[in-house]
């Protein structure tokens, strides 16, 4: 009976290591699958951060061409507004010169328009 209940052990035994064995692969399975899930992730936030960083490049550059516009405009109605002041120092330096019937709205703009 000794020797059979021996056996009987280090069958038990056996099986208990394949079923130990088989869990462990089934761990290392799972392990790698899960690694793979990590790296994709990985990947996916990287290039979501190379998206970002090209977003902020434009956005930048956006900007950069907006506040290069609003110079500009704001230099071009300065010269406009310089032009006008001269055009009426112009007008009243030649309306000395008697030239005929000049439409007195001639000399400013500003009255003939409103």
């Amino acid at each position: 009976d000794l020797i059979k209940a021996t056996v009987e052990s280090v069958t038990n035994g056996v099986e208990r290591v394949g079923s130990t064995g088989e869990a462990l692969k089934q761990i290392d399975k799972s392990l790698a699958d899960l690694s793979s899930s990590v790296a994709t992730v990985s990947n996916a936030g990287q290039e979501q951060l190379m998206g970002i960083k090209s977003m902020t490049s434009s956005i930048t550059t956006i900007d950069n061409g907006t506040q290069h516009n609003a110079q500009t405009a704001s230099r071009a109605a300065d010269t406009a507004s310089t032009l006008r002041q001269g055009a009426r120092t112009l007008l009243d330096q030649i309306a000395v010169f008697q030239v005929g019937d000049i439409d007195p709205a001639a000399r400013d703009p500003q009255r003939k328009a409103g």
